[in-house]
């Protein structure tokens, strides 16, 4: 076949779906094998945390699958929707299916990761469709209401809340209304709770910070760790050599562009700080970073540009291989 087709093929839709197929079937695998671990993190304030939110194995993986998989097509809506890699390649959700896949327990079981991306994919939707709109307070309203609701049963959640404050400026729609927007987003769900008696705040609680890694054996931590700072080094690494291509493109672009760079540099961040809930920020690390990477062969289509896809897919996999065998 000619190299130039199989580059080609790499970014179409029917690629994204083989990913995603060996992606969940990887998961199958590992749920079938018993190297499936379980969560074990409470981090909310008031709730208790997704991780245990299903208890039956079919269950959870199912929704999770679920999710995840509406996290891959969201992702292909944004790029073209937004235009933000001048492309309609969506080689970038195939990648984010098999980097959530390497860890088996990120895709086979419903977690707070699962849920913290798939809460910032769709805020970050809502950011980017109020683009220099300066009336666009219903949906500042609402992607800051969904970060504070996640909140309540993972405290990870408050941390984006700057991120998306920042994203405001970035796009261009900081003023006073729709920074009170976002505030009476923020406390909203727990007016709402209160309000409504469901919750006391007798029921707050301060979240343990101690817990993620608890009935993890030492194997499985390494595996882990080796993983979130792989997928930082590769968020990083084609973030740098995306910039110049960056530069060149339009405001809007360009703001985008910007505001996935300072959500990877922060879940980089999160993730280096608060080890112990990394499980947490994996799935949108490896959203993040593989956004980053599917941007570069994106806008970088030579011949023979399938061979660096193929060596990323390589080493995921090679991670998935680790983590079956630990």
């Amino acid at each position: 076949m000619n190299e130039s087709l199989i580059s080609h093929f790499l970014h179409t839709r029917s690629a994204t779906v083989v990913m995603s197929l060996l992606a969940v079937a990887g998961a199958l695998a590992a749920l079938a094998t018993g190297r499936v671990t379980d969560f074990c993190g409470d981090g909310g304030f008031v709730m208790s945390s997704p991780d245990g939110w299903f208890t039956g194995a079919v269950a959870s993986f199912s929704v999770n699958v679920a999710v995840v998989v509406s996290i891959a097509v969201l992702s292909i809506v944004i790029n073209k929707q937004f235009n933000t890699m001048r492309s309609l390649s969506s080689l970038f959700a195939g990648l984010f299916m098999i980097m959530v896949a390497a860890t088996p327990s990120q895709l086979a079981r419903f977690n707070s990761g699962s849920l913290l991306a798939v809460v910032f994919v769709g805020a970050a939707m809502l950011l980017f469709s109020a683009y220099q709109n300066f009336s666009s307070q219903r949906r500042v309203f609402s992607a800051f209401f969904f970060l504070s609701a996640g909140t309540l049963c993972q405290y990870a959640f408050l941390l984006y809340v700057p991120v998306f404050l920042i994203g405001m400026a970035q796009m261009k729609i900081f003023n006073v209304r729709n920074v009170m927007a976002a505030v009476l987003g923020l406390v909203t769900p727990l007016w709402i709770l209160m309000g409504f008696g469901i919750i006391t705040p007798d029921d707050f609680y301060l979240p343990d910070i101690s817990l993620a890694w608890k009935h993890y054996a030492d194997p499985a931590v390494l595996t882990v760790f080796v993983t979130a700072v792989l997928t930082a080094f590769v968020g990083i690494m084609f973030f740098m050599m995306n910039m110049i291509k960056i530069l060149s493109y339009n405001s809007r672009i360009r703001a985008v562009n910007g505001f996935m760079a300072i959500a990877m540099i922060a879940t980089v961040i999160f993730t280096l700080f608060d080890f112990n809930n990394i499980a947490t920020y994996m799935p949108l690390l490896s959203w993040l970073a593989a956004y980053q990477a599917g941007h570069f062969f994106a806008t970088n289509t030579n011949a023979r540009s399938y061979i660096g896809v193929f060596v990323l897919l390589a080493v995921y996999l090679g991670i998935y291989g680790w983590n079956m065998s630990v």
